[in-house]
């Protein structure tokens, strides 16, 4: 028997013996939220009907805001998003303060070295003397 018809999938879904489910979606084809919708409807259903995968795509394609206002409950979603953005800002701030104190701790032991090695890198100038530069100075 010959195979005629060959159809590419965006998405396919499976049941592993651990009743675990992988779904599987492709990243170079085209996206089709039927084809998710239809793989899972079959691996949820025992018997889905032929509009049901229909129903699923048109939940999956519909911005957020417009589930809402068809009144579909999404503030689960939305605090997930949230939650997620708050912990991202909080792991940023949190590594900040940690650079600012690995600077502060490089910063204090640079000063305890010059004081163990006889106080500050220039002594302070004296009174009623001339400093010059260090390149004015010639050696040979």
């Amino acid at each position: 028997m010959a195979v005629t018809d060959i159809q590419t999938l965006y998405a396919c879904a499976e049941r592993s013996r651990s009743k675990a489910i992988t779904l599987t979606v492709s990243l170079s084809a085209n996206a089709d939220w039927y084809d998710v919708a239809n793989a899972l409807i079959q691996i949820l259903l025992g018997s889905p009907r032929i509009d049901d995968a229909l129903v699923l795509e048109s939940i999956l394609s519909t911005p957020l805001m417009a589930l809402r206002k068809r009144g579909y409950n999404i503030d689960r979603i939305l605090n997930q998003h949230r939650e997620e953005r708050l912990r991202l800002e909080a792991e940023q701030e949190s590594a900040r303060r940690a650079a600012a104190e690995a600077k502060a701790r490089e910063a204090a032991v640079m000063a305890a070295g010059r004081m163990s090695a006889g106080g500050d890198v220039d002594p302070p100038p004296y009174k009623n003397s001339v400093s010059y530069p260090r390149h004015c100075f010639y050696t040979s």
